[in-house]
């Protein structure tokens, strides 16, 4: 009686399996109220297509080592105002650490009060590998401080590439980029 019980076991297995493969999988073109949206991965610059952004070979350098990064980049195209968290994770991160928006964005650093002192600062890219022609303007939030809820926000009228990082912690790395437009 137990073998065939098994029998009858792995039978039941087996078709499951099989229809499992008929099904439709993640080409299903039908939309579904239940997929989230995900931030975007990254590829290398070159790479192209499938709605992927692409990042400078520069920057995607410069995020390698940053705190928070994980090879994507929140895509905020089509948002007139983007919120990035100071001191986020263990206190020593950006979040999100890349992102994608549109000329004429505001984005806003919003300190958490995580982390201790925190600033935000154009990175110096002279000398490195870096466009001139695509790097914008110097970020700088002034003096670093550790109080949650202080606010600085930039608005980014021209496209470009804009690393920056946190003045007291980017030998920990606590850096980050924002791209305005296609760059």
């Amino acid at each position: 009686m137990d073998r065939s019980r098994r029998a009858v076991l792995g039978a039941c297995v087996g078709a499951t399996v099989a229809l499992a493969g008929c099904g439709s999988g993640p080409d299903d073109s039908t939309p579904s109220a239940d997929r989230e949206t995900e931030r975007t991965p990254a590829p290398s610059a070159g790479q192209s297509g499938g709605g992927l952004i692409e990042v400078p070979a520069a920057a995607e350098s410069y995020l390698e080592s940053a705190n928070g990064y994980d090879g994507t980049v929140h895509d905020a195209r089509g948002q007139t105002d983007v919120t990035v968290a100071v001191g986020a994770g263990d206190g020593l991160s950006f979040d999100p650490a890349a992102i994608r928006i549109d000329p004429g964005a505001t984005v806003y650093w919003q300190w958490t009060g995580e982390g201790g002192d925190h600033n935000v600062r154009s990175t110096d890219t002279t000398g490195g590998d870096w466009d001139a022609s695509v790097t914008g303007e110097p970020l700088d939030s002034g003096d670093p401080t550790g109080t949650p809820g202080v606010n600085y926000e930039y608005t980014f009228q021209q496209r470009g590439v804009y690393p920056y990082n946190c003045l007291v912690h980017r030998g920990q790395g606590m850096f980050g980029v924002v791209l305005a437009g296609d760059v």
